[in-house]
């Protein structure tokens, strides 16, 4: 209640989260988990690897995307969301020439690590690119059934559906031919020149977009 809906809620909410916290002299208050977050970080840039994004887990675990990182055939990962309870990742990797746009995903699952599922984004039987995703609600990775997501590229915004309720295992050294197609629902082509870049749902189930030229 007191994240998601902080005027509906006082102060005593915080009080367990507060036992969690430690005091650092000069440095204010730290989350003990942020000490984690931290190595990790450290360790990441002394590899080489450029963190790429951070996937924020309501339960025990977040994870961090590193570009030096490897999944089976599948390496340098650039976006992922937590689904289905947070038992599964959506992990997507850029196109070539170093673009951010990519023309499908990945699906992992966190328990193995394995990669069991690669998907292609297509709209009336043409392969379109993403430049992120993102959960569709604000709750949407605590539902182990959750099958749907937001897609965003340079002038599009739409939702994602994964036809296959339970995944699919694949043989992935020749999945890219064969890969099925996620299942374009809503969305909304805009005018060109919007250059999306970011974007993020509110706990009201708006929509917040961010483009280049920093309007939002």
């Amino acid at each position: 209640m007191g994240w998601a809906k902080p005027e509906a809620a006082d102060d005593s909410v915080w009080e367990d989260a507060r036992e969690g916290f430690m005091e650092r002299p000069g440095l204010g208050t730290l989350v003990r988990a942020s000490q984690d977050l931290r190595e990790e970080f450290e360790e990441a840039a002394e590899n080489g690897g450029a963190i790429q994004s951070l996937a924020l887990g309501a339960l025990d675990n977040s994870f961090l995307v590193s570009d030096s990182g490897e999944y089976d055939s599948f390496d340098h990962p650039k976006r992922a969301i937590l689904m289905r309870a947070e038992t599964n990742m959506l992990l997507t990797n850029p196109m070539t020439n170093g673009k951010p746009h990519t023309t499908g995903l990945h699906q992992l699952v966190i328990e193995t690590g394995k990669i069991v599922s690669e998907w292609r984004f297509g709209n009336d039987g043409t392969d379109v690119t993403m430049r992120d995703i993102t959960n569709d609600t604000k709750g949407a990775q605590m539902d182990p059934s959750g099958l749907t997501f937001f897609g965003l590229d340079d002038n599009r915004l739409c939702r994602w559906v994964m036809r296959d309720k339970s995944g699919m295992v694949q043989n992935l050294a020749s999945a890219s031919a064969s890969a099925p197609v996620l299942n374009w629902t809503q969305g909304h082509y805009f005018s060109r020149g919007t250059n999306f870049q970011c974007f993020a749902t509110a706990g009201d189930g708006s929509i917040v977009v961010g483009s280049i030229d920093g309007k939002i």
